[in-house]
């Protein structure tokens, strides 16, 4: 090449750079103003972008922002999880260079602009945990370079266009936690052969489950729970072979489990529960993916018997829940060999025989696995990290509680309630450390409570109603720190427990139904019961007085306000992930009602059926968070206290069958939430106070009190002034304090002409 030529090329590419650096110029320019009109849509907190979203910087500088090395475009913008609001503005769609979007994690809202189908080179869309709504664009479909959309936990509605499953470039797909309708298409899969994660789970979604399904042959995770999917399983998910999870209950599913489910030798996670529809036995195949670590199957309609070898091929489960089904049999002898087992859940079917050994099954127990590599029995497993919890309440199981149960120290939680268990409680209980709930209620348990428990312990829900235990409450019980449920209801025990008033965070002692005796009148400020939001003491043999000192320490039942985010309720927060609700009984409304879990703002107090004397406490009127409150059944004198009237949440007030007289306080008129009255078989006597809603109570809830007088009672107070009684108010109602002024002058006059 001659000198000429080569200046010319020089001249050339000279020109070249020039002009291809000013095109730069230019189209970085559009970049900035694309995401100028971008910022003006949204609000930030502290100035997170207004002082560096500026001119005075390259908007390659710019938070959030990358820039490409050839092009010096926007090629990026990420600024997740910034607390920023507002809208996206259809500038975005300028930004003609983007490969990834990422405003996940954020507060913005309103529709997402169909421009953002300009976006021809996106690889990532991500706009998860905003407040988005509206349909999805359809335009999306232009996004042929597309690998990751998610659009998970917004609020967008209407169906998902047909065209998002035909992006064949789509590795993953998350739209869940919206409200989406509509039905899949036909050929759900034919056009997405990348396609690793599927989340639809937490929609609206309806109609089949496609065949076609099955043609997604790289799905790894398939999440469609909580929808309203119909019809079967299909049985291509068996072609699924890389499937490691799957998400599928709470729909409308009907038929059986396919076999072909077995052919998912990588699925770790199983889950497809609380689909009534699904019937039929569970396939053996399941239980021989060896990879499964959690199976959960459970409220379902499956029946059919467990196989006794059914953890000779599951070295890696952790946790199996097939509880609420229709399964029957014997537990498996052999269900010890699943040597990582965390989570056991068999309740509510209809099991029977006696619980297997091998569930515990270790001459060693925890120790050998200290020293060794797990892998010989259940209960070898080191449990300070992974604690076991088992669950095998309201079947057909007799016998005793395994006493091998005594090698498993790291147990955790244990409900072997509703059965028909016998023997005594194994003592070695007492000494779990790490064992949070022990419920074995209504079994048919005998001798006593063994001394429980460790300084230290995690025990928050003890639960031995139903059973025939006696004896006295072990005084060792008072080192429980956390324990919160104490219910020991429905057996022969003797002393009132003092102790446990040391207890910082008992909340619920239910005693009734026992053989306590003796007085209740020694608390003070070290036995304070100061977090009780219900106690039950019915139906046993306390006498004496009752003390105003153990009122005036239940601080708890004051001054409680209601979450306004929605209820409650105990043992909804655990410390390792697992739940149990505590169930109780209680009287309300002269019923007993079993309420599955505690609203942490139900408050009872129940003192009923006893033999107690003397006055009601002053003191009560001041738990102004009582839901129910029941003396009924003693021998209480004297008159009811006034302050009961600033019981402003009550809804129940039970004080009949006692000694009580003199008059019905009229404050009790102002408590506006009562529901239910029952002041009979007392000494009660004059009117009957009418303010508010109080005559809209029966006969029953003042019968059996011979000096009381007024409606609704048959017992006229007098004739005098009745002209007066018929004066309504432009609603029709009485005027309630006239009207009790002359029933009472009424009743002064008669009593006067009886003397």
């Amino acid at each position: 090449m001659n000198n000429s030529n080569t200046c010319f090329l020089l001249v050339l590419s000279s020109q070249c750079l020039v002009i291809c650096l000013a095109m730069t110029t230019k189209n970085l320019a559009t970049d900035q103003f694309a995401l100028v009109q971008f910022k003006s849509h949204i609000f930030y907190p502290q100035n997170a972008l207004t002082n560096n979203w500026t001119s005075s910087s390259s908007v390659c500088n710019w938070v959030g922002v990358s820039c490409g090395v050839i092009h010096e475009r926007v090629i990026a913008l990420n600024i997740s999880n910034m607390n920023l609001r507002g809208t996206i503005s259809p500038h975005i769609g300028n930004l003609s260079f983007l490969q990834s979007l990422d405003l996940s994690t954020n507060n913005f809202s309103g529709h997402l602009p169909k421009e953002l189908g300009q976006l021809h080179r996106l690889r990532t869309l991500q706009l998860s945990f905003n407040n988005f709504n509206g349909e999805i664009p359809h335009t999306l479909v232009n996004m042929s370079n597309l690998k990751i959309l998610d659009l998970g936990y917004n609020q967008l509605f209407g169906q998902i266009p047909f065209s998002i499953f035909k992006i064949a470039s789509l590795k993953g797909i998350y739209l869940d936690n919206n409200s989406l309708s509509g039905s899949f298409p036909h050929d759900l899969c034919i056009h997405l052969p990348k396609l690793e994660m599927f989340y639809l789970d937490t929609n609206e979604l309806s109609g089949h489950i496609p065949p076609s399904i099955g043609k997604c042959s790289n799905l790894q995770i398939l999440a469609l729970s909580i929808n309203k999917f119909d019809g079967i399983i299909p049985r291509s998910i068996g072609n699924l072979t890389r499937l490691k999870k799957i998400y599928s209950g709470v729909n409308n599913l009907q038929g059986e489990i396919p076999q072909e489910i077995g052919n998912l030798l990588n699925l770790e996670i199983l889950i497809i529960q609380e689909i009534k529809g699904l019937s039929g036995p569970i396939p053996t195949s399941i239980f021989d993916i060896s990879s499964l670590k959690i199976i959960d199957l459970s409220n379902n309609s499956l029946s059919d018997s467990l196989p006794d070898d059914i953890c000779h091929h599951l070295p890696k489960l952790e946790g199996i829940a097939l509880n609420m089904n229709n399964l029957f049999g014997n537990i498996p002898s052999r269900i010890g060999e699943c040597y990582n087992l965390q989570v056991l859940q068999l309740s509510a079917n209809q099991f029977s025989g006696v619980i297997p050994k091998s569930i515990f099954n270790s001459t060693k127990g925890d120790k050998y696995f200290k020293e060794q590599a797990p892998g010989e029995h259940l209960s070898t497993l080191d449990l300070q990290s992974n604690s076991l919890h088992i669950f095998i309440s309201d079947n057909d199981l007799v016998g005793e509680i395994p006493s091998t149960i005594c090698n498993f120290t790291s147990l955790a939680m244990l409900d072997l309630s509703m059965n028909m268990l016998g023997g005594v409680i194994p003592s070695c209980l007492g000494n779990f450390k790490n064992l949070s709930v022990l419920d074995l209620r209504m079994n048919n348990l005998i001798g006593r409570i063994p001394p429980i428990y460790l300084e230290g312990g995690r025990l928050r829900s003890l639960n031995l109603n139903g059973n025939q235990l006696e004896g006295s409450l072990p005084k060792s019980l008072g080192n429980c720190k956390r324990l919160e449920v104490l219910d020991l209801g429905n057996n022969l025990i003797g002393t009132f427990p003092y102790g446990l008033g040391r207890l910082p965070n008992l909340q619920v002692l239910v005693l009734r139904y026992n053989r306590f005796h003796g007085g209740m009148q020694d608390f003070n400020a070290t036995f304070s019961f100061s977090s009780l939001r219900m106690i039950n003491l019915a139906r046993n043999e306390f006498t004496g007085r009752i003390s105003p000192a153990l009122f005036d320490n239940f601080k708890a039942m004051r001054d409680i306000h209601e979450n306004k985010t929605g209820p409650s309720y105990m043992g909804e927060s655990y410390y390792d992930g697992i739940y149990y609700d505590d169930p109780i009984i209680v009287t309300m409304k002269g019923l007993e009602i079993k309420l599955d879990r505690i609203l942490t703002i139900f408050i009872i107090v129940d003192f009923s059926s006893n033999h107690f004397q003397g006055l009601i406490p002053e003191a009560v009127g001041e738990l102004n968070s009582l839901i129910v409150l029941n003396f009924s059944h003693n021998s209480l004198t004297g008159n009811i206290p006034p302050s009961l009237g600033k019981l402003e949440a009550l809804e129940s007030l039970d004080l009949s069958s006692n000694k009580l007289q003199g008059r019905i306080p009229k404050q009790l008129t102002e408590l506006t939430f009562l529901g239910v009255l029952n002041l009979s078989q007392n000494n009660l006597e004059g009117p009957i106070p009418l303010a508010n809603h109080f005559d809209t109570f029966s006969n029953n809830s003042f019968s059996s009190n011979s000096g009381l007088c007024g409606f609704p009672l048959s017992k006229k107070c007098g004739n005098n002034h009745q002209q007066l009684l018929k004066i309504k108010n432009p609603k029709g109602h009485v005027f309630g304090k006239l009207q009790q002024w002359v029933m009472d002058v009424d009743w002064c006059l008669e009593s006067a002409w009886d003397t």
